[in-house]
């Protein structure tokens, strides 16, 4: 399948976006995307790696999903000696935004300008951009070493209440994408489908009976091909 690749005429890192298969459904369509970030050529996409709260990997070397985004909470020290908190936000394609906190108890504003406002509460985390869309995040565990706490994707709502609600596994691996228009009965989306290696192997669209595969050589990933 075709990809886009974007480079950092700063850095030189190298960032592919490989889109698999999209929903049919018009009202929110979403697509499980591949991207390769060159900065983690021959690694894992983990916590020990990257400013995410994945601590093993479902993925190729040197990919992540767009499904994975996570919120990792971490402490600083200000100029009064008081112990105040900050948030990462590791986006779709693994960029880092930084919520610094504001005098609201529980609320943090992304450094960038990009009028994102996120509140924590006990289970959970929201990110709500200026047109009212809404991510919605759950506790990861085992949280990071490095991290006071550490949350992953759950759902997007968009402004009319209709939510995209992503399923996982007791490894936190995505298993589906599920679209619940507002006030209507779940529908089944996409599945996301594992080797007994780990690794994703398949993302698969039950209503139109396509799916997208990953092929793996010994040395990582090398193929995608879609079928039905």
């Amino acid at each position: 399948l075709p990809g886009v690749g974007n480079v950092n005429v700063a850095t030189g890192n190298l960032v592919v976006t490989i889109p698999t298969l999209t929903s049919t459904d018009a009202l929110m369509p979403f697509t499980p995307t591949l991207v390769y970030n060159s900065s983690l050529n021959a690694r894992d996409y983990t916590s020990n790696h990257a400013e995410t709260a994945y601590s093993t990997s479902f993925m190729p070397k040197g990919f992540k999903l767009n499904i994975q985004e996570t919120l990792l909470k971490k402490s600083y020290i200000d100029k009064n000696g008081v112990e105040k908190y900050w948030f990462v936000w590791a986006d779709a394609d693994g960029t880092e935004h930084y919520f610094l906190p504001t005098e609201t108890n529980n609320t943090y504003k992304d450094e960038d300008g990009l009028l994102l406002t996120l509140v924590e509460s006990a289970n959970s985390c929201t990110i709500t951009d200026s047109g009212h869309n809404v991510r919605t995040f759950g506790a990861y565990t085992p949280c990071p070493t490095n991290a006071a706490s550490a949350w992953f994707l759950q759902s997007i709502t968009d402004q009319s209440g209709n939510k995209l609600q992503f399923g996982f596994d007791s490894l936190n691996r995505p298993i589906s994408v599920n679209l619940i228009p507002n006030n209507k009965s779940t529908i089944q989306q996409l599945q996301l489908l594992y080797l007994e290696s780990g690794k994703l192997f398949a993302v698969w669209n039950p209503t139109s009976k396509e799916a997208t595969v990953l092929r793996y050589a010994p040395t990582g990933y090398y193929d995608i091909s879609t079928s039905n």
